[in-house]
């Protein structure tokens, strides 16, 4: 039921999108194979590194997409393991046939993601928790296949808690990290200054505390570094020219966002007090109504 469950969520997730005229984020897939090809390995290789180091994990990892023989080398082996364990189902031992399962609804439930990536240029970890979690439940069907009985069974199982309890501390340490937006944006600007959204996010906190110098500093090497759209970054920065009273630098970054997403209603809302400070009522009255 997982196949037919998930193509009903994903055709009504973009029916949703289509009524409320919200704009549908092209895919790999009109870029051709080859890029859909490099983008779901590319994925797949990210979450893989996800799996076995969890604090690793962020909100969003840049998108640099694997070379051409390694994406072609991933998916081999993806096809090689699938093989294999449809060939393993044969035996009809039940842990078999859910880790052929779990398999197929990892690779499967990988698909958005592993197909929007070139077109934003980064992955979000958040897609991929149910993902992980169903490699997880396939390794664990494995290890119940082939593991040894007896002994070794127990010693084999003391030997993954004490790889488990080995993770503890940096995983303690990246959720005190979670704890605080701030130090988590500084954080992952530490390890990546390239992640541009960790600068954009932490310019927009720094505008909402009222340090508006430091916020525009952030926010314009973040349009600098941002390698796709723009507009989340120029409202923004309309916000932020809107509270120094720089009215035209506010207008003008309102509509760089509204050219790129006209159906963002902050743009508009901005937009809007911007001409009515400037005295341009009915310009002010036909965005505050686009809003």
């Amino acid at each position: 039921t997982v196949f037919p469950l998930s193509a009903l969520t994903a055709a009504t997730y973009l029916l949703v999108r289509r009524v409320l005229h919200v704009p549908i984020p092209p895919t790999a897939a009109s870029l051709g194979p080859v890029a859909a090809m490099q983008s779901y390995a590319t994925s797949l290789w990210t979450y893989a590194v996800v799996l076995f180091d969890p604090a690793q994990v962020s909100l969003f990892h840049v998108y640099r997409p694997l070379p051409i023989a390694a994406a072609l080398a991933v998916t081999l082996v993806l096809a090689a393991i699938t093989i294999a364990l449809v060939r393993l189902r044969r035996t009809r031992h039940a842990s078999v046939r859910g880790a052929l399962a779990m398999w197929l609804t990892f690779l499967f439930s990988l698909v958005p993601v592993g197909l929007t990536a070139p077109v934003h240029f980064q992955l979000g970890d958040r897609y991929a928790y149910f993902p992980v979690a169903c490699l997880l439940v396939m390794i664990a069907c494995l290890v119940d296949r082939v593991a040894p009985r007896g002994r070794a069974r127990s010693a084999l199982a003391v030997a993954m808690l004490a790889v488990a309890a080995v993770s503890v501390p940096p995983l303690e340490r990246r959720i005190r990290e979670w704890h605080s937006s701030r130090e988590l944006f500084t954080v992952e600007l530490a390890r990546d200054p390239s992640r541009y959204w960790a600068r954009q996010m932490l310019g927009e906190m720094l505008a909402t505390d009222g340090r508006y110098s430091e916020a525009e500093a952030e926010l314009l090497r973040a349009r600098r570094d941002a390698l796709t759209t723009h507009y989340r970054i120029d409202v923004a920065l309309c916000y932020v020219y809107l509270n120094e009273n720089r009215l035209d630098a506010a207008v003008s970054s309102c509509r760089l966002a509204l050219a790129e997403f006209p159906v963002d209603p902050r743009a508009w809302v901005n937009l809007a007090n911007a001409y009515l400070l400037e005295g341009h009522d009915d310009d002010a009255l036909a965005a505050a109504t686009n809003a």
